[in-house]
């Protein structure tokens, strides 16, 4: 399989950036949404690394425990732990 070229990424940075900036501007809830969203992809990810080290963890619990710290956040705001 063929590794994408510095072109290709170049683009996906782009669209990428584009959708984060987007975010910024359009209001406080999509931000929330695409940095969750972002979080709960990099946990999935921390997953699969662990299960590739041997451990086995409950991911529905990790992605669960995630989400619901990012919305306790983002609902007590400044008050949050």
């Amino acid at each position: 399989m063929e590794r994408p070229g510095v072109g290709s990424k170049v683009v996906t940075g782009v669209i990428l950036g584009g959708i984060a900036i987007a975010c910024i501007f359009a209001s406080k809830v999509s931000l929330f949404a695409l940095v969750l969203l972002l979080a709960l992809i990099a946990a999935g990810e921390l997953f699969r690394l662990a299960r590739l080290r041997g451990v086995r963890p409950v991911p529905l619990v990790g992605l669960a425990a995630v989400a619901a710290t990012f919305v306790v956040a983002y609902v007590r705001d400044v008050r949050a732990p």
